[in-house]
């Protein structure tokens, strides 16, 4: 039974985990409300470090059910399994909330930014980022069947409140994916699932959540609160495994100096979030000394 009226959920594996447990350590760190939290683990969740999970006792950890991959035959590769199987854990397992979160275990958060549920909830909308790079309608995408896939859409799936009420459009997304020769992925799967619906969705800036073009703005660090303000308004949350030096080298190479110092930002954090908070993890987090 929910302990909460909303659920965040992310799907994981040992990989991941400085990002899991980097979330998890921001979610205290910037005073979340009590949520539900589930940590969908692509291995088994035994391979984590004894008495981790003890640690987390809100934390619902648990391994994946293998026969999803049976359900949709699209998901039958280790990638699509794990791009949508908290979609469909979700259609059967979090109905009785009024709102859910669909999170990623490589996006941090900056804020305690609660009130979308709230908003989702009452409202009755879906609240999605704007696509930073995107068409702002649904104009460039594909209006017979069978669709093509495509990254020219007007939302991206950071953030990614879903009321319950509406988990019609994710029956939608799923039954698109189910689809023999669908090649979608889960960003323009959504997009054509909310506008075959017609779904309401309340688009929030892209760039304050996501944040996946470091070059475009000089970005100001509070490092005393961990708050990251982009154009004057503080984000939300930012996406990418920059915990990883070699990773976010070659993001960065051959981009100005705004970009370098915006993802040392970001690095600084995702260490912070795994090796200054309660819980630590050390395996794969690297602290970058700005050097390319």
């Amino acid at each position: 039974m929910p302990k909460s009226d909303y659920a965040m959920l992310w799907t994981s594996d040992i990989g991941y985990m400085p990002g899991t447990n980097g979330i998890l350590n921001a979610l205290e760190f910037y005073k979340f409300p009590p949520i539900d939290k589930y940590v969908l683990f692509f291995e088994d969740k035994k391979n984590l470090p004894e008495g981790y999970t003890d640690q987390f006792p809100d934390v619902n950890f648990l391994n994946l059910d293998p026969t999803f991959a049976n359900d949709w035959p699209v998901t039958k590769s280790a990638y699509l399994f794990l791009v949508f199987a908290d979609i469909a854990f979700a259609l059967k397992n979090l109905r009785d909330y009024k709102a859910v979160l669909f999170w990623g275990a490589d996006v941090c958060p900056l804020s305690n930014f609660s009130i979308w549920f709230d908003i989702a909830a009452k409202v009755n909308t879906m609240v999605l980022g704007s696509n930073e790079q995107g068409n702002p309608t649904y104009n460039a995408m594909s209006k017979e069947w069978p669709y093509g896939h495509t990254w020219d859409v007007p939302f991206g799936d950071i953030p990614f409140f879903v009321p319950t009420s509406m988990f019609y459009v994710l029956e939608k997304l799923m039954e698109f994916m189910a689809t023999p020769g669908v090649r979608f992925d889960r960003m323009d799967g959504l997009n054509y699932a909310t506008r075959d619906t017609n779904a309401q969705v309340l688009a929030v800036p892209g760039v304050h959540w996501i944040f996946n073009g470091p070059a475009s703005n000089r970005l100001v660090f509070d490092p005393i609160n961990k708050w990251v303000y982009n154009c004057r308004h503080r984000m939300s949350s930012f996406h990418r495994k920059y915990w990883i030096v070699s990773y976010l080298k070659n993001y960065v190479n051959n981009l100005n100096d705004n970009a370098k110092r915006n993802v040392k930002v970001f690095n600084t954090l995702w260490h912070f979030f795994n090796q200054s908070c309660r819980v630590k993890w050390d395996k794969g987090v690297e602290l970058w000394d700005g050097n390319m």
